[in-house]
């Protein structure tokens, strides 16, 4: 308030634009100081938002809630499930959304109810502690790992398996087999040459053959996983990036920046993948969906002083790109000391692990 004027702070934006209670946000600005980058402490931090509060949590359903911890302790190695209230509602938040992730049964069918009731919330929810990250902290490594959770919700999919595991006609056998072969993660699998590609897809469909003890059905599930793997890998979206400035028209032409300075940078997004769809498919309350990715734009300077650390220096929302070709520009603020710097612009994907693009480029600052 300054006289007869009055003006909202970020976080009352922030609060009305996701529909949120203002002791959400105040409660993710002060947590965030503190907080790692660990994703279970940010799943934390998520589920001890207000918007849970009245998460029903029945009679008796805290002996459930400890049988689940016990199963998703033991399916990501992790005791600090056990240590939870079991009668809290943030509780039950934290063990569905695990429990989404790790593709676990659930104990009654009233969690399944309760499952799509929290991940009904969370998009807004998790959006909103992205935002409050990269504007009050700037914490590059507290952003990411935050966008890596709204990937893992889209696929219910946890951080320690395999991106593969997101291809249809993909098993666990056919993951190590795969793995034998150098093929780890999608990128690996975006560049192999056509020639290698059939070999894989016969390997992904006798994996499957291998697992059903039905000649018929083994015969059958074999065509059909090979046509899923073969078109969930060619629908993977690729995009090359190009940084430039109003007035460095041509990729060879350096950029300078004046220090201390708002600037702004031009980001054109090219689809390099003409195969590509514009809907992958995820997983809601244990169910298959399709949803158009959207995305973000991140542009970060690497640190000077050596440890690779990056500072986020600004973000922007693209959304769904529809289009081949896309053109986005993005402000920040320069460093304030002279000299060569990196910059990194990252394109993130809200819905897919593996498919991010990055693009780096020296520029001077004057």
């Amino acid at each position: 308030v300054s006289e007869r004027r009055v003006t909202g702070t970020y976080l009352g934006f922030i609060a009305s634009y996701y529909y949120l209670q203002c002791k959400t946000v105040g409660m993710f600005q002060s947590r965030l100081r503190a907080v790692h980058q660990r994703c279970f402490e940010l799943l934390k931090l998520l589920s001890d938002a207000g918007e849970f509060d009245e998460l029903p949590v029945r009679h008796n359903e805290e002996m459930l809630n400890n049988e689940l911890a016990g199963d998703i302790a033991r399916t990501i190695e992790s005791d600090a499930l056990m240590s939870l209230d079991m009668s809290s509602p943030h509780s039950k938040a934290l063990l569905l959304v695990l429990a989404h992730c790790c593709r676990l049964p659930l104990p009654i069918s009233d969690y399944i109810n309760d499952t799509k009731s929290v991940l009904d919330q969370l998009p807004r929810v998790l959006n909103a502690c992205i935002d409050i990250a990269a504007e009050d902290e700037g914490r590059m490594d507290i952003v990411l790992t935050l966008m890596d959770i709204a990937k893992m919700v889209s696929q219910g999919l946890y951080l320690q398996n395999s991106e593969l595991e997101q291809l249809k006609g993909v098993n666990r056998e056919s993951i190590l087999l795969l793995k034998a072969r150098n093929i780890v993660c999608l990128s690996d699998l975006m560049n192999i040459i056509p020639q290698r590609m059939r070999e894989i897809e016969k390997l992904v469909a006798n994996s499957n053959t291998n697992n059903d003890s039905s000649v018929s059905n083994s015969s059958r599930n074999s065509i059909n996983s090979s046509s899923e793997f073969s078109i969930s890998v060619r629908e993977l979206p690729s995009y090359v990036l190009t940084i430039s400035t109003q007035k460095s028209s041509s990729v060879s032409d350096q950029m300078q920046f004046p220090r201390g300075s708002v600037c702004e940078v031009d980001i054109a997004i090219c689809k390099s993948n003409s195969n590509s769809n514009t809907t992958n498919q995820l997983r809601k309350g244990g169910q298959q969906i399709r949803k158009a990715p959207s995305w973000w734009l991140l542009l970060s300077l690497v640190d000077d002083a050596g440890s690779g650390k990056m500072q986020l220096l600004g973000m922007k929302r693209v959304g769904k790109i529809a289009n081949s070709n896309m053109r986005v520009q993005l402000r920040f603020e320069s460093p304030k000391q002279a000299g060569i710097v990196q910059l990194v612009v990252r394109m993130v994907c809200d819905a897919m692990l593996g498919v991010d693009q990055m693009k780096s480029v020296a520029v001077v600052i004057q």
